[in-house]
């Protein structure tokens, strides 16, 4: 039992769950014809198995090359090597992306190619992008955007002005929250010479970096409270409270991001802007629920 919760722990599979969520919220709603049956159909099963593979791969492989860096950033949190043997590891690893890669053969040669592109991006971040200036941040917010993207790769009928801006949103979302783990996390990467922003740039510098992101991730939000009546939405009132919860869930915390990391100074402080940033994401997600209803 113990090793099953390990595993789950290892793939997170809390996230893996809310990102699968996420995709059938975008197929779903920001489709206007679907109705719930189509959620079950064996193609998008398909995508969403195939998707959560490649991320529970990821995360194992990013785990397996971030053991030393753990034990000195999360001591006490480390399962590879304590629970799981490193070989253990990679065979999860391996295992994972070939299941992933074979269930997205049943549904186009566009998902088989963005999946196996996926993967190779989330090998290459473990090994060698994280460590390097702003890349790694870049790939995976890349990878976070693309997991909505995707879902107009599997159904070409759904507006791509709503997954543009979708996508655009867990891409600078993501990107801010990355640079302030990297700023969380900045004495263990720094004993391993890694060259993340906070520690090529410094804290003061990195703060301004992330106060600027927030600053164009809060006027995008502001256009879109400008701009709904470009989303079809089901009457007048379904984009009232569409406004009223982006204004509440979403832009208001984006504002408090501001003071926060002006104020921010300690490890602890940095965990508490990127739980604010995780909520702001997740609140953004469910905010198309609206749209379909």
């Amino acid at each position: 039992m113990q090793k099953i919760f390990a595993f789950f722990n290892l793939i997170r599979v809390v996230n893996v769950i809310i990102m699968m969520i996420a995709m059938m919220l975008c197929y779903f709603c920001l489709n206007d014809y679907l109705i719930a049956e189509d959620l079950l159909d064996r193609k998008f099963i398909l995508l969403l198995i195939s998707v959560a593979l490649t991320a529970a791969a990821g995360y194992i492989i990013n785990d397996y090359y971030d053991v030393k860096l753990d034990i000195i950033n999360k001591p006490g949190k480390v399962i590879i090597g304590n629970i799981f043997s490193r070989r253990q590891a990679i065979l999860f690893h391996s295992v994972l992306n070939v299941l992933a890669i074979t269930a997205s053969m049943f549904i186009n040669i566009q998902v088989v190619f963005a999946v196996i592109t996926s993967s190779v991006l989330l090998y290459l971040y473990s090994v060698s992008f994280k460590k390097q200036f702003l890349i790694g941040n870049i790939v995976i917010s890349f990878l976070s955007g693309f997991m909505v993207f995707i879902i107009w790769l599997f159904n070409k009928s759904i507006p791509v002005h709503l997954i543009l801006f979708y996508s655009s949103f867990a891409f600078i979302s993501t990107l801010i929250r990355e640079i302030i783990k990297d700023t969380e996390d900045i004495d263990g990467d720094r004993n391993y010479n890694c060259k993340t922003l906070p520690i090529v740039a410094g804290i003061a510098k990195t703060k301004n970096v992330i106060q600027s992101m927030n600053l164009i991730f809060v006027g995008g939000i502001m256009l879109l409270l400008l701009y709904t009546n470009q989303i079809s939405f089901q009457s007048k009132y379904s984009e009232n409270i569409f406004s009223f919860y982006i204004l509440i869930l979403v832009l208001v915390p984006s504002l408090s991001v501001f003071y926060m990391v002006n104020k921010a100074t300690t490890k602890k402080h940095f965990s508490r802007l990127s739980l604010v940033l995780k909520l702001i994401m997740i609140a953004g997600i469910f905010s198309m629920i609206l749209i379909k209803f």
